[in-house]
């Protein structure tokens, strides 16, 4: 027989559980993308070359984007690195990097490393400024012939050009320094 205390069980047992497979089958949940986030229509791949030339006198390395699929990237590249070696060949570099042209600039950072053939594989991540101004680029550089590495010299560019802002990444502590 039930009594009282086991009705008023039974039905709380009923109320929570109903309540909670009202939660289960209710609309499902669909997550807002990241802030910053671009959306599909925004996204432009880019693809060209980058070509470093060798020391310059306001920064470590100089060279020129080229041959890029949009105009904007295209430009003089000023280039300062901290690298540490992990063997005859191996190291792990990271980079300040601002590319110039005629319309504005772009600031950003890079991680990378340098293979046990001496071929260079980079990640470096961009802000617009000037007439690029709230644009963003993601980049990936690796040698353009690991066959024959050119000690990083000549790397092929594949990229995403979107408006908004960078995803947060990872930046050592002397890149905020050397970006003052």
């Amino acid at each position: 027989m039930l009594t009282a205390t086991r009705i008023a069980a039974v039905v709380a047992a009923l109320t929570l559980g109903t309540t909670f497979l009202a939660v289960q089958v209710g609309d499902r949940y669909e997550a807002a993308p990241p802030p910053g986030a671009p959306t599909a229509d925004d996204w432009a791949v880019v693809t060209g070359n980058q070509y470093l030339s060798g020391e310059g006198a306001d920064c470590a390395l100089i060279g020129r984007n080229r041959n890029m699929s949009d105009p904007r990237l295209e430009g003089d590249v000023c280039i300062d690195y901290e690298m540490a070696e992990g063997g005859e060949y191996l190291a792990t570099i990271w980079s300040s990097i601002t590319i110039t042209n005629d319309d504005g600039f772009w600031q950003g950072h890079s991680v990378g490393f340098r293979d046990e053939q001496d071929a260079h594989h980079h990640t470096a991540w961009f802000e617009g400024h000037g007439a690029y101004e709230g644009l963003a680029f993601i980049e990936r550089l690796t040698e353009a012939n690991t066959e024959f590495p050119s000690a990083g010299a000549f790397l092929d560019v594949v990229g995403l050009l979107y408006e908004g802002e960078l995803p947060p990444m990872v930046d050592p502590d002397w890149a905020a320094e050397m970006a003052e």
